[in-house]
């Protein structure tokens, strides 16, 4: 070797000879060291790997002019050496290589090794050792981070903050979070959520929509249910409980033309962000447990349930939504293959499960993981655009925009949550909402994978007890009472709450939870002092019967009625 300058012809497998590149390299420098000048000269094409993912052939072909258009495939050449990153190139190529012939193949790692690299990193950059989140769910599965209370004359309530709460009264309770079960035992009689889960629990059920009125109930009974077995919960409203996650993914489906193009393909770029929603809840589960058994604490679905549904007011928002937006980006940026995906959290979360179900007290579970979508009528709407239906007419090919097979988001959305699975069996779907129509609940029929002759399993859930009795309402106040820390603060409850209140409350509102839960909160949260358990019922009211436009919203029935007259 006269000169210790060594230029090789590089080219990666399935590419022809035309796209062969230089590579100038030393014969003192490692084969390591040429993965390095690799990866630089194939800028931009490897910006999604890294130097040691590559492998390197040894091979020896010469360029034919008339084959040079001819992709040249690894598993069709004959004796290639792969090479060790700690060889020296002196030792790989003993003389000058020959000229006008291809020295090297460059094997790319798979889509799959891909992907766990990209998930790898996201995971080291959150929840690494020692990291920021890392730090937080520790504190948090230690119970270092109680629930957060009220302060003030009625203070120790529960005190959860919604995510479009700018400034929060720390006086003022979030009763739907009291006296959650502490136990994942049915009760006796049966509650609403043990009813429900009853429901749930079955082979069968791959789909159960929570559908009622505004205000009976159906976020309670899902959090309860979510108390006594394990679950996600997921909120399509931007005012709602839970994390960004869900409403961030409709974002990304609004302003990305990708999504929109009305074909099969478009159904798919829905799935793999369905699929990135499961995998970041997924993920975040499976630190606490390491975190769990790493620290010898006890951390039951009630725990988990807390950390998703209060995340903003525990500060974990930015993790799960953090979470999701890196998962999605990588798909964006690097065209990330639906199999591929499928796959990997198909096997991550069937992983989790069982190691769910390997923690004896929570055998109750039934083998089932619930999917929660609250404010799931959000999902129906058409600001995201229209997606064909996977219940196509038999026949039909390419785009086809007729009414009869176009589906809201939600449709393609809970498709891509069965993309999951690897087996029916391992959850169940929990659609609930406010204004949930007819025409979503044949849309969620159309998406669950079942046959047709299955459509009576998918009947949804709607019987929600209580609230219909004045003995009921008197006994819900006298809870909150008795959960107040003193006698001092039960005196005041009872200045702020007389009793001509309670049956006022039951003629007013009768049958709807959480409006008289909502004007029990309005009458204990003081301003300047005084309490108007009147104008607390009144103002309750008025949000949910009115016609102005300015409370048409979440729990508006008249709101609800136009838009499922406009559906």
């Amino acid at each position: 070797m006269t000169e210790n300058r060594i230029s090789l012809f590089c080219l990666v497998d399935g590419l022809p000879s035309t796209r062969a590149f230089p590579i100038k390299a030393t014969f003192a420098d490692t084969v390591g060291d040429l993965k390095d000048l690799i990866k630089t000269n194939q800028t931009p094409a490897f910006d999604d790997i890294t130097p040691d993912q590559l492998t390197l052939w040894r091979v020896s072909i010469q360029v034919v002019s008339a084959n040079k258009h001819k992709p040249i495939l690894l598993n069709e050449i004959d004796s290639p050496t792969e090479l060790d990153p700690t060889d020296d190139l002196s030792d790989v190529f003993e003389e000058t290589p020959s000229k006008k012939t291809i020295h090297i193949i460059v094997q790319r790692p798979s889509p799959g090794e891909i992907w766990r690299e990209h998930v790898k990193r996201i995971e080291d950059k959150l929840l690494a050792p020692g990291s920021f989140y890392r730090d937080k769910l520790i504190r948090f599965v230690r119970g270092d981070q109680s629930f957060p209370t009220t302060d003030g004359p009625l203070g120790g309530l529960p005190f959860v903050v919604a995510r479009a709460t700018s400034t929060a009264q720390s006086d003022r309770p979030t009763l739907l979070f009291l006296d959650l079960p502490e136990s994942p035992e049915l009760q006796n009689p049966h509650s609403t959520a043990d009813d429900a889960l009853d429901r749930a629990r079955r082979p069968e059920t791959l789909l159960l929509p929570l559908f009622g009125v505004s205000g009976c109930g159906k976020t309670r009974t899902a959090i309860e249910m979510l108390c006594k077995n394990w679950g996600f919960y997921f909120n399509a409203s931007i005012t709602d409980w839970g994390s960004n996650d869900l409403t961030d993914l409709l974002v990304s489906v609004q302003q990305m033309q990708r999504y929109q193009h009305r074909d099969l393909n478009s159904n798919t770029q829905v799935h793999l962000l369905a699929l990135a929603l499961v995998l970041g809840r997924v993920i975040t589960l499976q630190h606490c447990l390491d975190i769990t058994e790493h620290e010898g604490m006890t951390f039951a679905c009630k725990d988990w349930m807390v950390l998703q549904v209060a995340c903003r007011t525990l500060g974990f928002d930015d993790l799960l939504t953090e979470l999701f937006t890196l998962l999605a980006n990588v798909i964006r940026l690097h065209d990330v293959n639906i199999n591929v995906m499928r796959d990997f959290v198909q096997t991550r979360f069937s992983e989790l499960r069982q190691r769910l179900l390997r923690l004896a007290p929570n055998q109750h579970m039934g083998e089932r993981i619930l999917l929660v979508i609250d404010e799931a009528q959000n999902l129906g709407k058409d600001d995201c655009g229209a997606f064909l239906s996977q219940q196509r007419p038999g026949g039909s090919q390419g785009q086809d925009t007729s009414g009869d097979i176009m589906r809201p988001v939600l449709s393609p959305f809970v498709h891509g949550l069965y993309q999951s699975l690897a087996a029916r069996s391992q959850f169940c779907v929990i659609p609930c909402g406010t204004g949930l129509s007819i025409h979503e609940l044949g849309w969620l029929q159309d998406s669950a994978p079942v046959t047709k002759d299955y459509e009576d399993q998918l009947r949804p859930f709607t019987t929600f007890k209580g609230w219909d009795s004045l003995k009921q309402v008197q006994n819900y106040l006298a809870l909150v009472r008795s959960s107040l820390p003193d006698e001092q603060a039960r005196r005041t409850f009872d200045t702020r709450v007389p009793g001509e209140a309670v049956s006022e409350l039951f003629a007013r509102l009768r049958g709807r939870f959480r409006p008289i839960v909502t004007a029990i909160e309005r009458m204990i949260c003081a301003r300047n002092g005084h309490s108007d358990w009147r104008k607390a019922i009144q103002d309750t009211e008025e949000m949910l019967t009115s016609i102005d436009r300015r409370f048409y919203g979440k729990g508006n029935i008249p709101y609800d009625i136009d838009r499922m007259l406009r559906q």
